[in-house]
């Protein structure tokens, strides 16, 4: 039984909303839930109490960041505070922000997962890959820092190459983000996880070998467990709840009403971090965000502000 916290990551979910309907994403289906998202000065005291916490890094994450009006405000507010500013965006709405974002993000990653439109179109359920690569070029204009990042399935495997290539063009980054088990998605076969490896060994690609390990051995064992969703990571929704034992799997929610620190101290929290990872639904999970495996990371991003 772990009781044991050293808070790493905060998985900040600033919205549910989204854009995009990409096929192994449910997000878009939970917007519909939660409409409500707390507004930027609360959003500001609780960077405060992460930064007290020790927490190294924060995800701004959603749903699409990029829907929220105060995203700058936002930002501002964290880089102040000493954090890196890295987020996630499917680039749609980017060219008509790219100018306040300037300055505040440290580095964006652009989701893309491939360069055929009609692929495209069918993955993410918008037609929509032209406008992404406006944003693409834009970034480069003004002098963004920019990387990919790819969800990779068994039907993609191959538009890592072309992807690399794309990357390649702009000196950038292509991360991979092998598909988690979840949400109906099934779990990537030993021979795709081979190939994954095989086409990510070039330069402008990074790929967590350690996380293609979990996947290939099976994902978390809950008598050995590598998940560290409670004792490592935070996780906050839009409408200012502390998610447990995490988004993807949480069986409860206790809304911040006082300071995030005592919602962490609180008795149904720390039951639930003596259970991290040992849970039913925790047996087989590759959900890498949470695991061990997933902080390998975390000075590599904190020291992508200082470059």
């Amino acid at each position: 039984m772990r009781t044991e916290q050293n808070f790493q990551r905060c998985y900040y979910y600033l919205t549910y909303r989204c854009n995009s309907r990409c096929r192994y994403c449910d997000i878009w289906r939970t917007e519909r839930l939660i409409r409500r998202e707390q507004d930027a000065d609360v959003v500001k005291r609780r960077i405060a109490e992460l930064r007290e916490l020790g927490v190294k890094y924060i995800d701004f994450t959603g749903g699409e960041v990029l829907l929220r009006a105060d995203i700058a405000r936002i930002l501002g507010c964290a880089k102040e505070m000493g954090f890196p500013t890295i987020f996630v965006t499917n680039g749609l709405l980017y060219e008509k922000r790219a100018e306040e974002l300037l300055g505040v993000a440290d580095f964006i990653n652009f989701s893309l997962d491939t360069l055929d439109p009609e692929e495209y179109a069918r993955r993410r359920g918008v037609d929509a890959l032209e406008a992404v690569i406006a944003a693409v070029r834009r970034a480069a204009e003004i002098g963004q820092q920019f990387g990919f990042i790819a969800t990779i399935d068994e039907e993609n495997i191959d538009a890592i190459g072309p992807l690399a290539d794309f990357a390649g063009r702009f000196e950038a980054v292509l991360s991979i983000n092998p598909v988690f088990s979840y949400c109906g998605n099934p779990r990537l076969t030993e021979e795709a996880v081979r190939r994954i490896a095989e086409l990510a060994d070039r330069p402008e690609v990074y790929v967590n070998r350690a996380q293609l390990g979990l996947i290939a051995g099976g994902g978390n064992d809950v008598w050995t467990p590598a998940c560290r969703a409670m004792s490592g990571n935070i996780v906050i929704s839009p409408d200012g709840y502390l998610l447990l034992p995490c988004f993807h799997r949480q069986t409860d929610r206790i809304f911040i009403d006082g300071s995030l620190r005592d919602a962490l101290e609180s008795e149904m929290a720390v039951m639930m971090r003596g259970n991290e990872g040992r849970l039913p639904f925790c047996q087989g999970c590759t959900i890498n965000c949470y695991m061990a495996t997933a902080n390998l990371r975390v000075r590599e991003l904190a020291a992508a502000s200082s470059v």
